[in-house]
């Protein structure tokens, strides 16, 4: 089986988290590091429920122009989130838009809060 575990370093004024982001005593432990962030990227869960889940997690935790980050929004699951990213990300963050260096590259799905 799986298990999952939870980290959290800071160096300067950058924190980094590995953990399961859906999991509620993870995001108490980034909390308790720092309330607000001016870059956010999640590589996480694929799923549909925990791709949301993130996205209403994270954007209240973004500061005004902020940037938040999805990752592997260029492949289907399992190994990505395509239409998860095109169909309820999009539509809810009008701005955002898609970077990619070549076709094979993941690609990032990107929003600047304002």
């Amino acid at each position: 089986s799986t298990q999952l575990w939870t980290e959290v370093w800071t160096w300067s004024a950058t924190v980094l988290l590995i953990g399961n982001s859906c999991e509620k005593g993870t995001i108490k432990k980034l909390k308790n590091k720092c309330k607000k962030f001016d870059f956010i990227l999640i590589d996480g869960d694929h799923s549909e429920i925990g791709v949301i889940s993130d996205m209403e997690t994270f954007i209240p935790m973004l500061n005004k122009n902020g940037l938040l980050v999805f990752h592997d929004v260029r492949h289907n699951p399992p190994g990505g989130i395509k239409p998860i990213y095109y169909k309820k990300i999009k539509p809810l963050l009008k701005d955002s838009f898609e970077y990619f260096v070549n076709e094979n590259n993941n690609g990032y799905g990107l929003w600047y809060k304002s």
